[in-house]
């Protein structure tokens, strides 16, 4: 289910996808969160599954909008799937480049190596759907 979804959006637009998004119920992400509501770190940790410094990190380098002051890191909600949209966009690409790289392999060792890439993917993906 997940991976099916993750490769459907990929062509999509976030308007497209915010346009359609009740076609797709088992995302749980983006019902969580209010467009207007303004998320601190500690939140975007949560439903992004990644630390305060990769939170830090993506402020910093311009990754994610941020709506504050010099020094602290609220960030709009809408901004904040948006970002998480095209997030899960590039994992259905490296997913589906993995599958069928996996589909193509011969040797066990890189057989494993692709597999375990696969499973990183999809646990990943997992943020979206709780």
């Amino acid at each position: 289910m997940e991976m099916q979804f993750a490769e459907r959006v990929r062509n999509i637009t976030w308007k497209e996808f915010q346009e359609q998004a009740e076609k797709f119920p088992e995302i749980k992400l983006f019902e969580a969160i209010d467009d207007d509501v303004l998320l601190k770190t500690d939140d975007i940790e949560y439903y992004a599954g990644v630390t305060k410094e990769t939170v830090r990190n993506w402020a910093r380098t311009g990754k994610i909008r941020v709506h504050a002051p010099v020094g602290k890191i609220l960030i709009n909600g809408d901004d904040f799937k948006e970002f998480m949209y095209e997030r899960l966009k590039k994992l259905g690409l490296q997913l589906s480049q993995e599958k069928a790289k996996l589909a193509r392999l011969k040797d066990s060792s890189q057989i494993m190596k692709s597999q375990k890439k696969v499973e990183s993917i999809v646990k990943r993906l997992a943020y979206y759907y709780r």
